[in-house]
């Protein structure tokens, strides 16, 4: 996605070769890129005590302060500025030490320009992401208009406003959106925000309940009214009145009780099954639906009438695919949870490459899919962050660590670079130990002893 002007990534060269500088000007300065060149160390910490540069390549080679001076300077300073070391002598002994300085990446000179714009397309990534993560860490800080209702993306902006419009109203409401989005969190949010708050709030969950029972479930009935009825029952609605009842799953009532909901509606009186009297109760009604009502009603698989008397206001809930930036929030909170319930285990962050994962996937089973995924992470994993080893292999997989980041350093230890580094100068000078300590950098006697210590035969 591209960036304005005003978030153009900022990139500084420090090279003593001006060449170099107009070579990145020439295939990279643009309204997403911005270019500023420096000669020198000195003259790069100055230009970085005036601006902040997302991203700097310096030369190893220059004169005065050396590049080592000015990585270290920047690490120090101007932690935000990812460096990239770019330099004419690649050395296993340069390389390690500028894995210690924590460089973002070592190009050789000569570099591709293909290589230049991969390394800033990664930086682009990892700035993003930068932008999104920053909310795990501060997601205590973060108000939550009701509660465990997160989100501040448009889509779910909208859905608060609903709720805190429909407030003070006892209007019917219908919630719609697929399996594991919310709707029973966003019933509790409209209670609450309700002047019925202090009143009961009871659900009923219409498809899990048989159809030969859910006319008593909602209802009630008298004792005797059926095999099994041994004593008198109240329903749903009895025990909800004066507060709020939840009618979830609203699309599996069946078609001939649909009369009957729809008469107790209008006249906000029930008949208990196997009574003869009705019985007036004050409940605002709540219901939800992961299938389309008014389609069904098109096709006589619901009433018309009480599709209307049930959605005098519809609030629609997104799918989490089509609301990622509200993962971050949303992960942050179930660390949350249960760093809440641990006895001491905390874990207050998630890595770079797991939140890649997490964005990539795209959420079948919803915010509870979410919750399931970060209680497994929390359970399995070790550390203080979520790693992506700690996720499913599903999920995980969309993110390949060495394909990520592209560094030939990744994943590896530094006695493994060196050990590849001194086989690989062996190799070239064909076994010719005084060329290869040459090409390493190291003088011959200590080249003997990293091959007794690596049991490295000539």
């Amino acid at each position: 996605m591209a960036e304005t002007k005003s978030t153009a990534l900022k990139v500084l060269v420090v090279d003593d070769d001006p060449s170099i500088a107009r070579i990145f000007k020439d295939l990279l300065a643009s309204d997403t890129v911005t270019i500023t060149a420096a000669r020198s160390g000195e003259e790069a910490i100055d230009l970085a005590a005036h601006a902040k540069f997302d991203i700097a390549f310096v030369d190893r080679k220059l004169p005065g302060m050396s590049g080592d001076e000015v990585i270290e300077s920047f690490r120090c300073s101007h932690v935000e500025t990812e460096i990239v070391v770019i330099t004419g002598y690649g050395t296993v002994e340069s390389a390690v030490n500028m894995m210690k300085l924590g460089v973002f990446d070592y190009l050789p000179k000569p570099f591709k320009a293909s290589q230049i714009k991969t390394v800033l397309e990664r930086v682009q990534r990892l700035r993003a992401l930068r932008r999104e993560t920053q909310t795990i860490g501060e997601a205590s800080k973060i108000p939550v208009p009701y509660e465990n209702l997160i989100g501040r993306t448009p889509q779910m902006q909208r859905v608060h406003e609903l709720i805190a419009k429909t407030g003070k109203d006892d209007c019917n409401i219908l919630i719609q959106g697929e399996s594991g989005t919310g709707k029973e969190v966003v019933a509790h949010a409209v209670h609450s925000n309700s002047v019925r708050a202090d009143k009961p709030f009871v659900t009923i969950d219409c498809g899990s309940i048989s159809k030969s029972l859910i006319e008593s479930e909602l209802f009630g009935h008298e004792k005797g009214a059926f095999t099994g009825a041994h004593t008198k029952k109240d329903g749903l609605f009895v025990k909800a009145n004066g507060g709020t009842a939840f009618l979830d799953e609203i699309a599996e009532i069946p078609l001939d009780l649909q009369p009957v909901l729809l008469r107790c509606i209008e006249t906000k009186a029930i008949r208990p099954v196997g009574s003869s009297d009705t019985v007036q109760v004050d409940v605002r009604l709540v219901s939800a639906t992961n299938r389309d009502l008014s389609e069904m009603s098109k096709r006589g698989e619901f009433r018309v009438d009480l599709f209307y008397r049930l959605n005098f206001v519809t609030i629609n809930l997104p799918p989490l695919r089509e609301r990622k930036d509200d993962i971050p929030l949303l992960v942050a909170h179930c660390l949350q949870v249960y760093n809440g319930k641990s006895t001491g285990r905390i874990m207050n962050g998630v890595s770079d490459t797991a939140m890649i994962a997490l964005f990539r996937h795209d959420w079948p089973g919803n915010i509870r899919e979410l919750e399931n995924v970060i209680g497994r992470a929390y359970t399995i994993g070790s550390g203080s962050r979520l790693e992506l080893s700690d996720l499913p292999p599903n999920i995980s997989s969309l993110v390949h660590p060495t394909k990520l980041r592209r560094n030939p350093f990744l994943g590896k230890s530094l006695k493994d670079l060196e050990k590849e580094a001194i086989l690989a100068a062996l190799r070239s000078s064909r076994g010719d130990t005084q060329l290869a300590s040459v090409s390493l950098g190291i003088n011959r006697s200590t080249l003997y002893r990293k091959l007794k210590t690596y049991d490295i035969e000539l």
